[in-house]
């Protein structure tokens, strides 16, 4: 009995620590072009964000790509703000050459809108009222500008979910357990 409640409890742990370590950090993206800025700008610009929410809250990582801008860059934020509409800055990103990364604390956080504090700035960008802007000396307002979104599992448009191998390591492990309690009274007959 012993051995098979100490089973039990290896397999429970093999089945816990993939959700653990899936229970992670929250990802978005966005694609950036032009066309979504507000009013519309006409440039061959276009480029990508990535904006990852750590698993404990404390920091946002980012890395954004670009190309073809008018010029060099001379800011990058996020901003509040739904599709179509400006708001104001509320993270601002590090500009530099393409690709540029980083990595976003509580001190970085600045009040706009309705947003008043940092856990009200995660919970715009979860709830993609957000949107990454890069801005040039010829479009001080923005040159290209992408609204964040969740990363969706494309199989289900559902948010990034466990790998379907979590509850194939369930069974495996239930298998094993009960496979291991099935063998050991005919080991004991022998």
């Amino acid at each position: 009995m012993k051995r098979i409640v100490t089973i039990a409890l290896a397999a429970s742990l093999v089945v816990a620590l993939p959700g653990v370590a899936l229970a992670a950090a929250e990802q978005f993206a966005a694609t950036l072009s032009g066309d979504q800025e507000n009013p519309p700008v006409t440039t061959s610009a276009s480029g990508s964000a990535k904006v990852t929410i750590s698993d404990d809250e404390a920091s946002i990582t980012y890395e954004v790509t670009y190309s073809g801008l008018s010029g060099d860059l001379a800011a990058s934020h996020i901003h509040l703000g739904a599709v179509g509409e400006n708001g104001g800055i509320m993270l601002p990103l590090a500009a530099g050459p393409s690709p540029m990364s980083g990595t976003l604390t509580s001190a970085d956080f600045m009040a706009t809108g309705d947003v008043t504090s940092y856990e009200g700035a995660l919970d715009a960008i979860r709830d993609g009222r957000t949107y990454v802007n890069l801005h040039t000396a010829a479009n001080p307002g923005g040159e290209i500008r992408g609204q964040l979104k969740t990363i969706l599992n494309t199989a289900t448009e559902d948010p990034i979910s466990p790998p379907a191998y979590a509850g194939l390591l369930l069974v495996l492990a239930f298998a094993v357990a009960a496979l291991v309690a099935w063998k050991r009274p005919f080991a004991r007959v022998r």
